[in-house]
């Protein structure tokens, strides 16, 4: 999926299990079919993601999921 980053929200909390959370959500708008104009989304990615120094707002991505739904891996155009 391509996505254009238009928000990075830094997350940093402690949750109800009492475990350390921490890391982005990256809201970002890309083209769907079924939406006239653009769609948005905002997905989580925890701190020590591979590659996520590289993600700044305005930058265009390719994000790959897993079969679970959750990003699996993203690369950054250059």
């Amino acid at each position: 999926m391509k996505i254009k980053v238009v928000g990075i929200q830094n997350i940093d909390y402690i949750n109800k299990a009492g475990r350390h959370v921490s890391g982005v959500n990256i809201h970002a708008m890309y083209t769907d079919n079924r939406t006239e104009g653009y769609a948005v989304d905002k997905f989580y990615l925890p701190a020590d993601f591979p590659n996520l120094e590289n993600v700044k707002i305005n930058s265009d991505v390719d994000v790959y999921f897993n079969q679970y739904g959750k990003v699996d891996f993203l690369v950054v155009a250059k």
